[in-house]
């Protein structure tokens, strides 16, 4: 899986839309403001994503998120994750993808993947995907 970088601090979900499945960022883009259906939310929920992965042909189960038993990536299908900055109480949620394959995560707020060890954001729920 490619990493998507996003374009702004709210398309941390398009990114991740992106990246599941295998299409550009400025293909995916209208099509996630789109699955938004007008609702005046800064970035993308849960259902959002959903909504727009599947009107691309992605595979993602469905929602609810599942809550990750601990903050381990161990064992983990590839999935959407549901991130928290570590200490926040109320805000700093962020979407990210989970490479179980490379064991990596793909953040597209950042360069590069990177190894669970050395990546600062605590995984909270998830989405299991397909991987294109």
């Amino acid at each position: 899986m490619k990493l998507v970088r996003q374009q702004h601090d709210w398309d941390c979900g398009v990114a991740c839309v992106s990246m599941i499945v295998g299409q550009p960022y400025e293909v995916v883009l209208p099509i996630c403001l789109a699955a938004k259906n007008g609702e005046r939310v800064k970035g993308m929920i849960t259902r959002h994503v959903v909504t727009a992965v599947r009107a691309l042909g992605g595979l993602i189960a469905d929602p609810p998120l599942r809550p990750l038993r601990g903050e381990s990536w161990d064992g983990l299908p590839p999935s959407l994750v549901k991130v928290k900055h570590p200490g926040s109480t109320t805000s700093g949620w962020h979407w990210v993808i989970w490479d179980s394959a490379r064991q990596k995560v793909l953040d597209p707020a950042l360069l590069g993947d990177i190894k669970p060890a050395k990546y600062r954001m605590v995984p909270r729920s998830f989405l299991t995907i397909a991987v294109p």
